[in-house]
């Protein structure tokens, strides 16, 4: 008893209920957002003045006009004619795209044997050679054969489109022919074709070889 009252003389004081240290709780992360959500001040869902009305030229205040519903309705057909004139440009390129297949495809058809009716020109180019060295009484029989053959085969080229290019007399045109020598003829317009050396030949619309030529000038 003697030391209780020695303590409390001494101005030493038990601590009370309230000065005793408390422990806080930690918040999970739920609590926390949701405590930081009930802090922030929350904004007026009504809209305010200055977002009602808006200022005219005059700098007075007048409420937004209201789209009509022509006017609405004239900007989504303007939008609807947009698209449709682009559905029509694409369908138009995808049609010309299938004709230029079409095309290129009927083209590798014809002119795949370009390369061999240029072959069968080299042994006609021969007979052709042939003949011209033949003479009328050196074996009649074997230029007549010549002939017939040289005939057969130039028919034969013409059922597959092969046609022979028109120079001789002709006004040179450097698309057909190729001109290997000029020489000055009397009475013979300038640029005219006079002599052929070798023929040329089309297949189809295509330039299969062009015309060895002499032209005036």
């Amino acid at each position: 008893m003697f030391n209780t009252k020695n303590n409390k003389s001494s101005g030493e004081t038990e601590p009370t209920t309230a000065e005793k240290p408390t422990t806080t709780k930690e918040l999970t992360p739920e609590e926390e957002m949701m405590a930081a959500m009930m802090e922030e001040p929350t904004a007026s869902a009504e809209p305010t003045k200055a977002e009602e009305t808006t200022a005219d030229g005059d700098g007075e205040a007048t409420p937004n006009a209201p789209i009509s519903f022509a006017d609405e309705l004239e900007k989504r057909l303007a939008d609807i004619n947009k698209l449709n004139d682009k559905f029509l440009r694409k369908c138009a390129d995808v049609e010309n795209f299938k004709k230029r297949l079409e095309k290129e495809k009927s083209d590798a058809i014809v002119y795949a044997n370009s390369n061999i009716v240029k072959d069968i020109l080299t042994v006609t180019d021969n007979l052709e050679r042939a003949l011209d060295h033949c003479k009328d009484d050196d074996g009649g029989s074997l230029k007549g054969g010549v002939e017939l053959t040289l005939k057969s085969m130039y028919e034969t080229l013409l059922r597959h489109g092969v046609t022979e290019i028109q120079a001789k007399g002709k006004k040179f045109d450097p698309n057909l022919h190729e001109a290997v020598s000029h020489e000055v003829k009397e009475g013979v317009e300038s640029d005219t074709v006079t002599t052929v050396f070798q023929k040329g030949f089309m297949l189809k619309d295509k330039l299969l070889r062009p015309a060895l030529v002499i032209v005036a000038k």
